[in-house]
Parts: structure tokens; sequence; C-alpha cells
């Protein structure tokens, strides 16, 4: 579960007061995965992700939990590599993809594909250091609003790469260094 909300308040140098702050950072990402672990070569999995913002400023009004995204994925899990702290865990599977969006002018869609997911872990330097990355691939092979657009833009495989190293200053206080490739044509 991941929760980011940021502001970004300006002041006006002439008069020496604040502007109205501009959202800066917004994210809620939800993902709950039930690996059934058989002692197979790989493990069945079903997986539950809810992505969305606190706040969607666009077409000048807010709304809240808006746009979201909810992905239903099924498939097969195995970890290809565990020693002590480090571990690679795999999934391959089938996800269905609901996009709803609140605003009146705006469609809501559906998608299937094929999804990849890969995530490593292992600590780092006296294990007070972490680093995690996690690499996702989508391939839609059904979209609900093919007819109606123009090109072929969302058979394009989607990428989503983060990197995440997490340092522990003491037992409260850790700080967080994260960078995100993303790729969704």
């Amino acid at each position: 579960m991941k929760f980011a909300f940021g502001q970004t308040h300006r002041q006006v140098a002439e008069i020496e007061k604040l502007e109205k702050p501009e959202k800066s950072t917004d994210q809620i990402d939800f993902e709950s995965m039930e690996r059934f672990t058989l002692g197979i070569i790989v493990d069945p999995l079903a997986a539950f992700r809810f992505e969305s913002q606190f706040i969607n400023q666009t077409h000048n009004e807010d709304k809240y939990l808006n746009p979201i995204t909810l992905t239903e994925s099924f498939g097969a899990a195995k970890i290809i590599y565990s020693q002590d702290k480090t571990k690679l865990p795999t999934r391959l599977g089938i996800a269905f993809k609901q996009n709803l969006n609140f605003h009146d002018d705006i469609d809501n869609t559906d998608d299937g594909g094929l999804e990849f997911v890969a995530e490593y872990k292992t600590p780092l330097s006296n294990k007070r250091i972490k680093y995690n990355s996690r690499l996702n691939l989508y391939q839609a092979l059904y979209y609900s609003e093919e007819d109606t657009v123009d090109n072929d833009d969302w058979k394009a495989i989607d990428v989503d790469w983060e990197n995440t190293f997490n340092a522990s200053v003491s037992e409260f206080i850790m700080v967080n260094l994260s960078a995100q490739l993303i790729y969704d044509k």
C-alpha cells in the first residue's frame, strides 16, 4: 500500500504573499496478492490492485478518488531466486482492468491482457539500507473502445519500473529515495 500527497506553496516576491498551493504529488496504490503454495513448479495466484488519487483538479472542479483503475489478475507465480533476505519473485497471468472516471465527458473503459511482474528485494550495507526494484509489464489484448479510437496505441506494452532505496536512520526515522520509469503510449 502506498499513499502520497504533497503540495507546493510559492511566494510572490513583489507582495510577499503565498499563492494558493499546487498539488505536486498525489497517489493511492493498494495491491493484494494471494499465492497458493502447492509444492509444484509454479504457484497459482490471484491479485487485486486499486489505483487512484486523492483529488483530481481537472475540468475546473475537484473530484475525490478520481480516476480509479481496478486490476484483477490470475496466473502463476515463481520465486526465481531466494537466499537470505534477497528475493526475486515473479508472476505471469491474465489481467483485467477497469478505468473509471467520474467526469461526465470522459468514458469509462475496460481492457484485458497479459501481465508480468518481477520484484527484486535485497538488503545493502549493514542491512540498514534496502533496495527494492519492481518491474510491471502489461500487454492489452482487448480494449472496450478499440472501435472508436483512431490508432492502435492501446496495443503498445505498458511498462512501470520502480526503484526504491530505504535507509533506516534510527528506530523511528526512515528515508526513502524513489525513481520510477513509466511508459504508457
